[in-house]
Parts: C-alpha cells; sequence; structure tokens
C-alpha cells in the first residue's frame, strides 16, 4: 500500500489540511477494500474521519452526511464507497473531492 499514487494522495490531503480547518474532503473509491487502506492513512496521520460504505445501514447514512455537513463536524475526511453513495447525498460540508482507487491492469 506504499503506491505511488498513496503518497500522492496523502501528500495533497496534508497540503488540503493546511489551509485550514474549514477545508474538508471527500475521497470516493469503488472498493471497501481501498476504504479500508485510506482508514488507516486517516489513522496513521491523525486526520478525523467519517465512513459510510456498504455495510453502513441505510437508516444511519443520512444522519452521517448530516453530520459531516455541520460546521461542527470534527471530521476532515469523508471516506465514500462510490456504491454506497452514489445517489441522492448532498455532501456540501466537503471543499474538496478526490476519486481515488487502487491501480487496475486488465
Amino acid at each position: 500500500s506504499d503506491s505511488g499514487k498513496l503518497k500522492v494522495l496523502t501528500q495533497m490531503l496534508a497540503a488540503i489540511h493546511e489551509r485550514g480547518p474549514s477545508e474538508r474532503v471527500v475521497v470516493v473509491s469503488n472498493y471497501t477494500q481501498t476504504l479500508n487502506i485510506l482508514q488507516e492513512v486517516c489513522q496513521r496521520c491523525g486526520y478525523p474521519y467519517t465512513r459510510l460504505d456498504g455495510s453502513t445501514p441505510v437508516s444511519q447514512r443520512q444522519q452521517i452526511v448530516d453530520s459531516f455537513n455541520s460546521k461542527f463536524c470534527p471530521a476532515f475526511i469523508f471516506l465514500l464507497s462510490s456504491k454506497a453513495g452514489g445517489v441522492g447525498l448532498n455532501l456540501v460540508g466537503a471543499s474538496n473531492l478526490i476519486l481515488y482507487d487502487i491501480d487496475w491492469n486488465p
């Protein structure tokens, strides 16, 4: 998981974080395995995060989104599965969006 792409993502997150507390990031991936790696990055870097993926109960998803959109939410990063959050999510609390996935070769 020390790919060049992951190193660049870590640098991007650090640069965004340095801009101040109003900056927040949604990181979208197609795969929960990738979200697991990104969650480890958040933990290692000390970034507060929230996560929504296919294992998140449907009944809790809107509450998670509403919490992230609040200016009082401490989360810097919202880890989002594209399959779980593909339709109807309004993430106005984010100022940055990163689409991230591991390298893929056919």
